[in-house]
């Protein structure tokens, strides 16, 4: 599966899924080496704003990638001080 452009694959959890505490599981995407250089370049009141990881939920890992996919779309970008 292809990640939102900028972003890459961090981590997924399915074991509250597997327990059967949960029907769904995680997974969490993180900026990619560039966009990360770039959000610890900015100041504490701005990295407050803007995202460094999203999380996806599904009840697949395909799911999950896929929400996960959508909430970094809509991510707020990273912007030079």
């Amino acid at each position: 599966m292809n990640i939102e452009c900028g972003w890459e694959f961090y981590s997924a959890d399915f074991s509250r899924k597997a327990s059967g505490e949960s029907i769904k599981g995680r997974v969490t995407l993180v900026r990619n080496v560039a966009e990360k250089q770039r959000w610890h370049l900015m100041t504490e009141e701005m990295q407050d704003k803007i995202d460094l990881y999203v999380n996806g939920f599904g009840e697949s890992i395909e799911d999950a990638i896929i929400d996960a996919n959508m909430a970094a779309a809509h991510a707020r970008p990273i912007v030079d001080a």
